[in-house]
């Protein structure tokens, strides 16, 4: 049975041709015209452009913060380092001239041979080692040995402790017995000092 005025399956045309693209119904898939890409919609191609565009934009503006960051960050540790180093100062010492070295040789001198009395730990009275210095066997003047022993500045109470002990070990003293030979024309430390040496040995 002929199909007039179209096309049909296993017959022939009996009208005129079909328009470009004509696609008859009733065709399985196989038959029918290739399908256009999905790439090639024009919707599609916009969609992509947009995204490439937003990555571009995005890993440009990544990269600008990525080099502020860094920038802020090398500025902040130049300015720590210039903020926390310290410039070391040399000090210079000062050198501060002994007293002695401006004193008279002679009173220099007594200076010496009153420091080597005192180093025997036996304890001299202030007015005993300028007895002693200027005594006749050693031989200084009396001024000279009371400037010397004045520039010494020695403890005498520590002195008077010193030259208790040392009678205590010659010989067994009362408390009076001690504080008045401390305090003898012969030793001559003050009855202060006399008292203070005999309570620190611990007979008074």
């Amino acid at each position: 049975m002929s199909n007039a005025g179209g096309w049909g399956p296993g017959s022939g045309p009996t009208g005129p041709p079909p328009p470009p693209g004509f696609q008859p119904e009733g065709l399985p898939p196989s038959r029918r015209g290739p399908r256009r890409a999905w790439y090639k919609n024009r919707g599609a191609q916009v969609g992509i452009a947009v995204v490439v565009v937003i990555i571009v934009i995005a890993a440009v503006a990544g990269g600008s913060k990525k080099k502020h960051t860094a920038s802020t960050t090398a500025t902040t540790d130049a300015t720590q380092l210039v903020t926390t180093t310290t410039i070391p100062t040399t000090t210079i010492p000062t050198t501060t001239e002994a007293p002695t070295t401006t004193l008279p040789l002679a009173v220099r001198n007594a200076i010496r041979s009153a420091q080597q009395y005192l180093d025997l730990g036996s304890g001299f009275s202030r007015l005993g080692l300028i007895a002693q210095l200027s005594s006749s066997a050693v031989g200084f003047p009396q001024d000279v040995a009371t400037q010397a022993v004045d520039s010494l500045n020695e403890d005498w109470n520590a002195q008077a402790v010193l030259a208790a002990k040392d009678y205590m070990n010659l010989e067994a003293f009362s408390c009076s017995g001690l504080v008045g030979q401390l305090s003898s024309s012969a030793v001559q430390f003050t009855l202060t000092e006399a008292q203070y040496g005999a309570k620190q040995v611990g007979i008074c």
